[in-house]
């Protein structure tokens, strides 16, 4: 399986309802480690606190029925090999043919790019855009 950028996946956390399973984005190109930029999005509520960074509109990747932002503060970098492991234990629901367009991964990287909840580690990613 060959991980790039612009793949999408569910992975499963635990909440008082169960199982739960949120969209994750990987919006680079492993590094020379083998890690690859991983963002989430949520729905948008208007509320404080949210990252207006990148706002996704119903439609716009269809797995997306709800106005939703990304989640910068939760960015993270996951190893290749760590991702290939958490499909085989079922942790992660991941099809490597199912993938954002171009133009919407270029919205969440230049999201990335101005959001100050991004953390600072990880701004490295960029060259990997």
């Amino acid at each position: 399986m060959n991980i790039t950028k612009g793949i999408t996946f569910y992975e499963k956390n635990t909440t008082n309802q169960g199982l739960i399973p949120h969209l994750h984005f990987i919006i680079s190109e492993p590094d020379q480690d083998g890690k690859v930029l991983v963002v989430n999005m949520t729905t948008l509520y208007n509320i404080p606190g949210e990252d207006h960074s990148c706002i996704l509109d119903n439609g716009e990747y269809h797995k997306i029925s709800k106005k939703s932002y990304i989640v910068y503060k939760r960015a993270k970098e996951i190893n290749y090999i760590k991702l290939l492991n958490n499909k085989i234990k079922k942790l992660i629901d991941i099809d490597i043919k199912d993938r954002i367009s171009e133009k919407v991964l270029i919205k969440i990287q230049e999201g990335a790019k101005k959001s100050p909840l991004l953390p600072k580690g990880l701004k490295k990613y960029f060259v990997y855009f």
